[in-house]
This record gives C-alpha cells, structure tokens and sequence, in this order.
C-alpha cells in the first residue's frame, strides 16, 4: 500500500551537479505521492502507478520507484517522465469501474482528459484540494496579482498618507476640543461667581430696604414730634399772651390802688393834723404787697414761659435739620436702590445670555465629540468607499468651523469694548479669570457692589471696610460718614486703551448724623 504525502523541503543555496545530463534541485515541493494513472494520448482501461510531485503550477510524474529516491534525497528531479501544466485547469472527483476514487483534470488546449485515482478518500480529497490550488497560478493571474498588488501598495501608502493627515487634525481639534471644555469649565466658574456675587447683592439691596423702611418710620415719627412741638408752640404763645394781658390790668389795677392810696394819705394826713391821730392804712398796704407779689409771680411764669418757647424754637429746628437730613438719605436711598435694580436687571441679562452661550458651547461640544468619534471610527475601520470619506471630511469641516465661544452668536456688548479700528479682543478677555478679575469697571455686577457699599457706608457706621479687587481700593473717611473709592485700569488693557490705564474716583460725603 502506498500513502500521498505533502512535504515541505528547504531549499539548498548551491546546485549539485550529478553529472552533464542530470541535474538534481532541492526544493521544496507543495505535494508528492503515489497515484494509479491512466495514458493520456489512447484509450485504454489499463491503470499504472506512478510517483506524482506538484510543484508550483505542475503535475510532474516519475516512475514509481523514484519515491525512495526522492524520500531519501530530497532532491527534486529536472528529468520526470511527463509534465502536465495545472494552470487553469479544471480538477473534478470522477468514479469509475475499478477506481472509485478517481479525479479527472481537463483544459481547453488538452486532446482529451486525464484520469487520476487515489487509493482512499481522505488522499483523494488532499490531491483534489492542491490540484485546484495549483490551478490557479497562470501567467495572466500572476500579471494581475503584480498589477493589483502595486495598486494596493499606491492605494496603502494613500491611505496612510490620509490616515497621518486625518491624525495629525484629529490631535488638533482634540486641543480645541480640550480648549473649549477648559473654556467651559471656566465659564461654569464664572457663573458661581456671578450666582455668589448676585446673592450678595440681594442681601445688600434686603438691608438697603430695611433701612430705608426704618428711615421712613424714623420720618413719620419726627413728624409727629414736630406736630407737638408746633402744638406746644400755639399754647405757649397763648399762654405768653394771657400772662403779658394780666400782668397789664395788674399793673393798671396797681396804679389804681397806688393813686387811691395817695389820695387816703392826703386825706389822712390832713385829718391827722385835725385830730392828733395815725392814719388807718394798713388795709391798702396790704392790698398793694399782694399786687406787688401776684405781679412778682406773673413776671416768674412768663420769663419760664420765654425759656420753655425758646427750647421748643430749639428743638423744632434740630427736628427740622433731622427731617430734612432724613428726607434727603431717603432719596439718596430710592435713586441708589432704583440705579441698583437697573444694574441686577442688566447683570441678569448678562447671566442669563451667558448660560445661553454655555448651553450653546456644551451642545456644540457634544457635536464635535461625535464627529470625533466618527472620524476615528472611520479611520479604524479597514472598509473605506466614498460615502464614508465624504462623511470624515464633513465631520472634519464641522470641527473646524468654531467661531469664538464667547462672541458667537453675537458679539457681547460690553461698556467699554474697543473701537472700530483696534482688534477684537474683549471675548478672549472675558475667558481669562485674571483680566475679568482685574477689570471691576468692565463687570457690572462689580460695579453695583462697590455702588452698593458706597452708599451702605452711613448704614454700617464706618465700622466695616470695603472688599478691594488688585486695581480697586476703597477707604473710610476719617471725617464724618463717608466713602471714598478710587479705581483704575491696568495699563495696556482694553478698557485703558493702551494709554498706561484710565483712572477714575468716586466719593460719597454725608453730614454728620444728628440723633
């Protein structure tokens, strides 16, 4: 019995030369064995054995005894009995009569078939498979898979080149992308900021209506004191006047009784100088010390009537000065809280445009992710056709149009932007903590706190300081109640224009509280 064997020879660097005639290669050979052939050129039923080698894209055959050569050797013999090309021929399992395991090997250029067999189904099943393997090497397929290799190599180094190109923007808009979310990031900062600094002030504008509520019950009160004091005033004066009219019939009355007490002396004195005896007039004496005394005490009460009048015109001026003082912080108090309200107002505008940029800017950021994503996905993936290129260079185009997150969808409106001719430079200001942070007159809600604390200073009776920012100082005047607050712009800023900073002062002096 005899086996098919599939061998793998490693190839040797020289040739041996046996002799003129005969050259022996080793090599390495895709399948050797042993098969039944029948003759090719005559019909014949007559089966032989012989010793088959498939090298390459050829059936060799030898005799059968150049198997225990071949074995031994492993030296592939140039000199076979027969050659039969396999390029594109057709290889089938074909029964017959006395070889149930035959193959058939047929071509367009042969006269007639070859008829193989093998002595079992697993070798004819082996032979079948490398018959039709070795089939398909020919010149023509060998032309084109050299054609279609070099274009695959073109084609590999083109897309390589795109990968590297698509990587190289991919690493790019991945630092945007890390960009806008640090912007992001920054911008949510900004907005605690804002919440805090809103806070605050709605505490500051709570108290300011405290005070001012306290102001006008303190108004309402020194009106009525004023009332009185007026009251007090007319019954003094009246008082005044009746004591001056009865101190003029006292003092009529006194006269009277001095000129009757003349005329009784007179009298008296002349009956005395008749008679020899004292007068009787210690009736009118008497009479005239208790007018004496009635118009003593009349003269007391209206100099304590002068006095009292005197302090109550005292008392209503100071009054009048603490009613108009009051009047006048009331005012002050309902102009700063309607200028407050105005600034909360626009620092909400500002707030909530700002979140609408931050929802805009995650939303878009959202975008970009996918098109990210998308584009590695793409650039994974080993399927390329030109949806999916027109796809990435879309995904592309999208993440590189990002306009500036902070003047998109409008340019912000800020209170001293530059002009016309100087660079667009507030946007990327605004993304900076430090130039937010060292730019208080830019920032209205920094603005309406220092406002705020400027007029809260007679409230908290000088006795707390003022939060300063690095270009904005606030002082307590030792004199009186007062606030003084001085700021400036840092050179080179835009808000200083490039002319070494803009300064500017703000002053609020009250009188002296009268209490």
């Amino acid at each position: 019995m005899f086996t098919s064997k599939s061998n793998s020879v490693s190839p040797s660097p020289s040739l041996e030369q046996a002799d003129s005639e005969a050259l022996d290669i080793s090599t390495k050979v895709q399948l050797y064995g042993v098969l039944w052939k029948r003759p090719f050129g005559r019909p014949s039923a007559k089966w032989s054995r012989r010793f088959f080698i498939i090298k390459e894209s050829f059936l060799l055959y030898y005799s059968e005894s150049e198997k225990k050569s071949f074995e031994t050797n492993k030296y592939f013999n140039i000199h076979p009995k027969g050659v039969i090309p396999l390029g594109g021929c057709l290889v089938e399992a074909k029964e017959e009569p006395s070889m149930p395991y035959a193959m058939k090997i047929s071509h367009q250029d042969f006269h007639g078939n070859i008829l193989l067999a093998a002595e079992s189904e697993f070798e004819q099943t082996q032979w079948l498979e490398m018959l039709q393997e070795s089939g398909k090497v020919t010149w023509k397929n060998a032309q084109l898979g050299e054609a279609m290799i070099k274009s695959l190599e073109a084609q590999g180094l083109q897309l390589a080149k795109e990968k590297q190109e698509y990587l190289d923007k991919l690493m790019e808009e991945t630092e945007e992308l890390c960009l806008q979310r640090e912007q992001r990031e920054e911008l949510e900062r900004l907005n605690q900021v804002l919440e805090a600094e809103k806070q605050q002030f709605e505490e500051v504008v709570q108290e300011l209506k405290m005070e001012q509520e306290q102001i006008k019950r303190e108004l309402e009160l020194t009106a009525r004191c004023l009332k009185g004091v007026e009251q007090e005033k007319k019954e003094l004066r009246h008082l005044t006047e009746s004591l001056q009219q009865t101190l003029e019939e006292l003092s009529i009355e006194k006269k009277k009784t001095l000129e009757m007490l003349e005329e009784n002396e007179n009298q008296l004195q002349a009956l005395a100088n008749q008679s020899e005896k004292p007068p009787p007039s210690g009736g009118l004496h008497s009479n005239l010390r208790q007018i004496e005394e009635k118009m003593q005490q009349l003269l007391e009460e209206k100099l304590l009537a002068e006095k009292r009048m005197k302090e109550n015109e005292e008392r209503s001026r100071a009054l009048e000065e603490e009613r108009e003082f009051y009047s006048t912080q009331s005012q002050a108090l309902q102009n700063s809280l309607q200028e407050l309200t105005a600034e909360k107002q626009q620092a909400e505008r500002e707030l909530k445009a700002e979140v609408k940029v931050r929802m805009d800017l995650e939303r878009r950021l959202r975008e970009a992710e996918g098109a990210l994503r998308s584009l590695e996905q793409g650039l994974n993936s080993k399927v390329r056709n030109k949806e999916k290129e027109e796809r990435m260079r879309a995904d592309v185009s999208h993440l590189k149009s990002k306009p500036c997150p902070w003047c998109w969808p409008s340019p912000r409106a800020l209170p001293s932007g530059p002009g016309p001719g100087e660079p667009h430079r507030a946007c990327c200001a605004l993304g900076d903590p430090e130039v937010l942070m060292e730019a208080p007159l830019q920032r209205p809600a920094r603005r309406l706190l220092l406002g705020v604390a400027a007029f809260g200073s007679w409230i908290w009776g000088g006795r707390k300081a003022c939060s300063s920012t690095p270009v904005g100082r606030g002082r307590w005047s030792p004199k009186g109640w007062g606030l003084r607050i001085s700021f400036s712009t840092p050179p080179g800023s835009w808000g200083g224009e490039g002319r070494g900073g803009q300064e500017g002062r703000m002053q609020w002096n009250w009188g002296r509280r009268v209490l």
